[in-house]
């Protein structure tokens, strides 16, 4: 039976034979509230006789076809694209719908379909091929990519009123499309070797024009470089490009039924290209080098690294010098032009690097979106003894581009069990990002200078992060799905040490998916490469009588000669406390840390550190200051530091005291 219908939608328009776009194989189904299909480019004029959604088991298929102009469908879609042409969610399945759709050469076309249930139904079946795109399907013989098209949305309830975004990689939906060819005379044509390089440059042309004269194509015009002269009458001719620039190719075609056609394809050829690109790294503590990239090399090149428009430098590669010594250069622009003959690049944007980095995961796969805040919960093992101060995040946002806030939190020992617990984490870091509107399944990992680092003693940690659209609007982040290959170790600590994490669509909120494999890391240094001073948070006090945990605040930076200064914040009344300072976070008078305090009637407190100097601070208000002398002494740089407050608390528990967060710092210059 199906071969029949196939006969019946083969002859249409007068007995103008159609042929159907050939698609991958058959594979799987997928049933929810989305719908997928394909895009692409029409190669020649043509009309579209007919549409099916092949293989499905439901009673009713829907189908929809989009025209997206010139231009491409994007990644993500903020806003309703293209134009319906033609919708129809009525028709049975097991047949062909007959539709009489005009394509444009030029424009680009997608094509959703999809099985319903019943008519209306918002939960469709869409039926998959076995590879994802691109996939070289053809047109009336002419080859053309097709590749995923999706709606987040069912088209059985409302065509026409999604968002349509490409997602290019992604397996494809099957939708059969059935193509006659166009009455009339079209010129039309292909570059069949690349149009791109050094000069001189050879390229070879393939005519594509159509006719409906039975005798064929009469005559065929080239002009390569568009001065109006006929460079060649050939029908797949060659042409070398000697020179430099960027070049128009036009072919006018005769027959001797219809008028001429002209077809012209602007910049088609360029010649003599460079492509902008470099690589930012730390030659010591003040010092950053950047390394041009660019793609051929250029022959002259213009560093602007406050983009002012005043050239800084013109080396190849350019060298920064910061005003401070710093863990991470941040910049909010620099501007760097490549030139190369008669071409100029110019790339513009912020910088942000730093002197050492671990990516784990970066395969992404899968991703969601939420503007409320989306992100991961996954755990971190920090395995270099000197811990680590790090000052960025690399994450994976996908499908928007322009600016994002990231905050990271930091738990002791492990997420699990803590997501969606808000008291369970501390803000560790927050930073502002740009994304570039990578698709998730090959995401970009982006750099986000913290505005303050902060620092890791060696340990284990869960982490909380999150990235959200400044303002509101739609946050996408992209991770893989597990289990996956965790652990990923590298120099100085792991991620995934136990294995994967999960995903929220709302900041420290519950999880929304399991297991989910955080993509991204850390960007970092260690003091004894750096020399900075460096403080953080890496344990979870227990709360006092009023159900909140003393905090601590850094005030002021552990340097060499200087005070390194901390406030002990919520303290209730009388507003007393003892700070205990210490040099270890493993070990006190022989027993292992961190140690429970049940013990001596503190319920649910727990000692982080060596209690090896102590000292009485008083709190005006709810907050205590505690200072601390650091000799100039060569001999304390990199030295650790590790404090907790213990709160006098009457009615707090059995011992009468509450236990701040605890504090790790590193002595720096």
């Amino acid at each position: 039976m199906r071969l029949s219908f196939i006969t019946l939608a083969a002859v249409s328009l007068a007995g103008t034979v159609a042929a159907q776009m050939p698609l991958p194989p058959a594979g799987n189904f997928f049933t929810g509230g989305t719908t997928r299909g394909f895009y692409f480019q029409c190669p020649t004029p043509c009309i579209v006789t007919g549409l099916a959604v092949p293989d499905i088991t439901a009673p009713i298929q829907v189908v929809e076809f989009i025209d997206f102009g010139l231009t491409a469908p994007p990644a993500f879609a903020a806003s309703v694209l293209g134009t319906q042409m033609f919708y129809d969610n009525t028709t049975a399945a097991q047949s062909i719908i007959p539709v009489n759709i005009p394509l444009v050469a030029g424009n680009w076309y997608g094509v959703l379909g999809c099985g319903n249930a019943a008519v209306g139904a918002t939960t469709s079946q869409n039926p998959y091929s076995n590879q994802g795109g691109p996939f070289t399907s053809d047109i009336l013989g002419i080859p053309v990519d097709i590749d995923r098209l999706l709606t987040q949305t069912p088209i059985g309830s409302n065509g026409g009123n999604q968002l349509c975004s490409s997602e290019p990689g992604g397996t494809i939906s099957r939708v059969e499309v059935y193509i006659a060819p166009a009455a009339g005379l079209f010129a039309t044509f292909a570059a069949t070797s690349p149009t791109t390089g050094a000069s001189p440059l050879t390229v070879s042309f393939a005519d594509g024009s159509f006719t409906d004269d039975p005798a064929g194509i009469a005559t065929w015009a080239w002009d390569f470089d568009n001065d109006g002269i006929v460079d060649s009458t050939a029908q797949n001719p060659s042409f070398t490009f000697n020179t430099c620039g960027s070049f128009d190719v036009t072919l006018t075609v005769t027959d001797l039924v219809n008028p001429s056609s002209s077809a012209t394809s602007v910049g088609l050829v360029n010649t003599d290209l460079v492509v902008a690109s470099y690589t930012v790294s730390a030659l010591a503590p003040q010092v950053w080098q950047f390394t041009d990239t660019s793609v051929p090399t250029p022959t002259s090149w213009a560093w602007d690294f406050d983009n002012d428009g005043i050239v800084d430098d013109t080396n190849q590669n350019g060298i920064y010098v910061a005003l401070t010594a710093s863990t991470c250069l941040s910049l909010p622009s620099v501007s760097f032009t490549a030139t190369l003959a008669c071409n100029s690049d110019n790339t513009t944007g912020p910088v942000f690097a730093a002197a050492n980095s671990f990516i784990g995961e970066s395969g992404g796969g899968n991703g969601t979106a939420s503007s409320a805040g989306v992100g991961n919960y996954f755990d971190i093992e920090v395995t270099n003894p000197e811990g680590i101060n790090v000052c960025g995040l690399g994450v994976a946002p996908y499908s928007f581009s322009g600016a994002f806030d990231c905050n990271v939190y930091i738990t002791d020992g492990t997420h699990l069990g803590k997501e969606g617990v808000t008291t369970a984490w501390s803000l560790a870091g927050s930073g502002v990002g740009t994304a570039t509107g990578a698709a998730f399944t090959a995401p970009e990992i982006i750099g986000v200078g913290m505005g303050q680092p902060f620092y890791l003693p060696p340990g284990n940690y869960g982490v909380a992060m999150f990235i959200s659209i400044p303002g509101g609007g739609l946050a996408n982040i992209a991770y893989t799905n597990g289990p996956a290959t965790a652990p990923y170790i590298g120099t100085d600590l792991t991620i995934h040490p136990a294995g994967v994490g999960s995903s929220s669509t709302s900041e420290l909120g519950p999880v929304a998916f399991t297991p989910r494999l955080f993509n991204g890391g850390f960007f970092y240094d260690v003091c004894s490469a750096s020399q900075s001073a460096a403080t953080g948070y890496y344990a979870t006090g227990c709360p006092g009588s009023l159900g909140v945990v003393a905090g601590i605040d850094v005030a002021a930076m552990p340097t060499l000669g200087g005070t390194y200064s901390l406030d002990v914040t919520n303290m209730p009344a009388p507003g007393i406390g003892v700070m205990m300072t210490g040099i270890s976070k493993d070990f006190y008078v022989g027993l292992p840390l961190p140690l429970d305090l049940g013990i001596v009637g503190a319920a649910g407190c727990l000692l982080q550190q060596s209690a090896d100097l102590t000292s009485t601070i008083i709190a005006v208000g709810t907050t205590a200051n505690w200072t601390f002398p650091i000799p100039n002494n060569p001999l304390f740089a990199c030295f650790q530091l590790y404090n907790q407050a213990a709160v006098l608390d009457l009615s707090a528990n059995g011992l009468g005291f509450s236990f701040s967060d605890a504090q790790a710092a590193v002595v720096g210059n």
